[in-house]
């Protein structure tokens, strides 16, 4: 079985890392949009940079340990300096987040420009549009190698990584599931009875940070952006149940991921084309695509309903 042993040692890790970033960005993405503070995944993702570039200053090292650690301190270091600007300055979030971000992001940039990370090639293009391509399991050559439990323990370290960030996610989720309910649809009403706020919104800002730097690396900053925000905004146009928001953001992520892989890999082979396409990149199109027709039905709806009000 030559080509089923092809898509398990070649596309089915790659595939895998897949689901498992845009299922982790999605749980989050969903409280981040009924919030409306989607600018959040954006401002920690570009907020990592300068942790990635002292961490590799300090350490002299391009491990995937130190890069990590480096990237979740200043992600988590930007997520306590918003949600202090917004409370003590009394400005805005979103204008809290652009502050941030653009300050460190340019510290990031100055660090790396100034200094030998430029020179020790960081692989920008690795944090931009990810790796995913790259995620492979040499290691079965037949079918039988999968009934030996030695035998999972090869497998890719980001998908470890992403599983076990993806587990902490869904339990804490599962845990706090009307605090984060309640934060997400009445902040002031949970402030005025008491309600433990501030906790609950740093925890979501670190949840949110561990989420963005184990995806980076697979999927690239930019396409982490697209994943905490689309899905759910997704469906934001389609239902305005809770429920059903909730869980067909889950849904989107899975067919996102699919369609994007499929569309990336599968289709440039069935047309016999010479170069696949970058599967981050063909996410982020199919992302786009939903979009436009969530917002064409969120249209057509709404106009329908008018006409319908009008008649009565």
């Amino acid at each position: 079985m030559p080509d089923l042993m092809e898509f398990i040692r070649i596309d089915l890790p790659a595939l895998t890392a897949g689901i498992l970033a845009t299922l982790t960005c999605g749980l989050i993405g969903t409280f981040l949009v009924l919030r409306k503070q989607s600018l959040l995944g954006d401002a920690l993702s570009h907020s990592v940079l300068p942790g990635i570039v002292i961490g590799f200053l300090l350490t002299g090292l391009k491990s995937i340990i130190v890069i990590f650690l480096g990237a979740l301190i200043s992600a988590l270091f930007a997520g306590i300096m918003i949600e202090l600007i917004h409370q003590m300055g009394r400005i805005e979030r979103g204008a809290a987040m652009g502050v941030v971000f653009t300050s460190l992001f340019a510290l990031g940039v100055l660090l790396l420009e100034q200094s030998s990370a430029r020179s020790a090639d960081l692989d920008p293009d690795c944090v931009l549009y990810g790796q995913l391509e790259q995620i492979m399991w040499l290691a079965p050559k037949e079918i039988g190698d999968l009934l030996k439990w030695q035998i999972w323990f090869t497998l890719p370290r980001q998908i470890y990584m992403l599983f076990t960030v993806f587990f902490v996610v869904t339990i804490c989720v599962g845990v706090f599931f009307k605090e984060l309910k309640l934060i997400a649809f009445d902040p002031d009403y949970a402030k005025v009875v008491g309600f433990k706020y501030y906790i609950y919104n740093y925890g979501l800002m670190f949840l949110t940070s561990i989420a963005i730097v184990a995806s980076f690396e697979t999927v690239g900053s930019i396409l982490v952006i697209a994943l905490l925000i689309c899905p759910a905004a997704i469906m934001r146009l389609l239902t305005s149940s809770y429920l059903l928001q909730f869980w067909g953001t889950l849904g989107m992520c899975l067919l996102i991921s699919i369609l994007g892989y499929s569309g990336a890999v599968f289709f440039p082979l069935s047309i016999d084309a010479s170069d696949t396409i970058n599967v981050a990149g063909a996410m982020s199109v199919v992302c786009g695509l939903l979009m436009f027709f969530a917002f064409l039905y969120y249209n057509y709806s709404n106009r329908h309903r008018g006409s319908v009000e009008n008649k009565l």
